[in-house]
C-alpha cells in the first residue's frame, strides 16, 4: 500500500478521496437545501412551543401558552376582568417580574380596568394545590392547565379562561397586551397612542 501525503495524491487512496469529494460536496447541498426549505415552512412565530413541552395540557379547554381568539368570547361593559399572577417560593423568575414589571403596571390606567390577584405556591413544580388556590378560583383548574411552571399569567373574562401563558418568550407582554385589548372592548375606548395611529 502507497504511503498517503498531506494532500493525498499520487496514491490510490488520494484518487478515492478525490473521486469521493463531490459525492460528498452534493449531499452537504442537498442536505443546506432541505433544512432552507424546512425553515421557510416553519412558523415565524418561534421555534418554541409552550403546549408542546406540556404536552398533558392538550386535554385542558385552555392548554398553556394559549390565548383563544377574540371571538371565541363575549366582553361586555359590565364583564368582569381579572388577570392571575401564579408564583412560586423557589421561583427565581417570579422576583424579576415582581422587581422590575409589576410596580410599575399596578400604577397604569390598564390596571385600574383589571383585578389583580397573586396566587402564592410553595414551589413552582406543584401549582396547583389548594393551598395557593382561593375558593372563588379553584374552578379555574379544572378548566386551564396550571399543574406547574411558575410565573403564569392567566386572564379571565367573567368565568371564561381566555389566556393561559407562562413568563417565557414574553408571556408577560403578550398578556399586558391582551388586556389592553379587552379593556378596549370593554369600555369602547382606544388607547390614545392608536387613535393617533389610526387618524
Amino acid at each position: 500500500m502507497g504511503i498517503v501525503g498531506a494532500n493525498g495524491n499520487g496514491t490510490a487512496s488520494g484518487r478515492a478521496r478525490r473521486r469521493a469529494g463531490p459525492c460528498c460536496r452534493a449531499i452537504l447541498l442537498v442536505g443546506a437545501l432541505l433544512a432552507a426549505a424546512a425553515c421557510r415552512s416553519a412558523p415565524e412565530s418561534s421555534s418554541y412551543s409552550e403546549s408542546s413541552s406540556y404536552p398533558e395540557s392538550s386535554s385542558y379547554e385552555v392548554p398553556s401558552g394559549t390565548t383563544l381568539a377574540a371571538g371565541a368570547y363575549e366582553v361586555a361593559a359590565d364583564s368582569k376582568l381579572r388577570l392571575l399572577y401564579l408564583s412560586a417560593e423557589d421561583c427565581v423568575s417570579c422576583r424579576t417580574y415582581e422587581r422590575r414589571e409589576f410596580p410599575e403596571w399596578l400604577r397604569s390606567e390598564a390596571a385600574k380596568h383589571v383585578e389583580f390577584r397573586k396566587l402564592d405556591f410553595y414551589t413552582f413544580r406543584d401549582t396547583q394545590t389548594d393551598r395557593g388556590w382561593p375558593r372563588d378560583l379553584r374552578w379555574v383548574r379544572e378548566k386551564t392547565y396550571v399543574r406547574k411552571v411558575t410565573p403564569r399569567f392567566v386572564v379571565l373574562v367573567d368565568r371564561q379562561v381566555v389566556s393561559n401563558r407562562t413568563g417565557r418568550l414574553g408571556g408577560w407582554r403578550r398578556t399586558v397586551a391582551l388586556v389592553d385589548a379587552l379593556i378596549e372592548r370593554k369600555t369602547g375606548r382606544r388607547k390614545a397612542g392608536r387613535q393617533k395611529a389610526g387618524s
